[in-house]
Formats: C-alpha cells, structure tokens, sequence
C-alpha cells in the first residue's frame, strides 16, 4: 500500500528520473537517425524525375 512518506520517492523518480530517461532515449534515436543520413529538419522525401 502506498503511504504519504513514499512521496518523496515518487516525486525523484517522476519529476527527475523519467524525465531524464526520457531525454537520453531521444537523443539516442536523433543520432543514430543523423548518422544514418536521416533529415531531421525536413520530412519531406525528394520528388525523382521519372
């Protein structure tokens, strides 16, 4: 059962922990993304004369 002394805890690991995970996770997928010769900026696939 969950009590109120166990905020403290939660509080590090969502407002601090998730958080930072989350951010280190991106940033692994946008380099490897940059390495691989993805265009971060610019979706859009050029049109190829037929």
């Amino acid at each position: 059962m969950f009590m109120l002394n166990g905020m403290g805890t939660f509080a590090w690991t969502f407002f601090i922990t998730l958080p930072l995970t989350l951010f280190i996770h991106t940033s692994g997928h946008a380099f490897f993304a940059l390495v691989f010769g993805e265009n971060l900026f610019n979706k859009r696939t050029p049109q190829h004369a037929g």
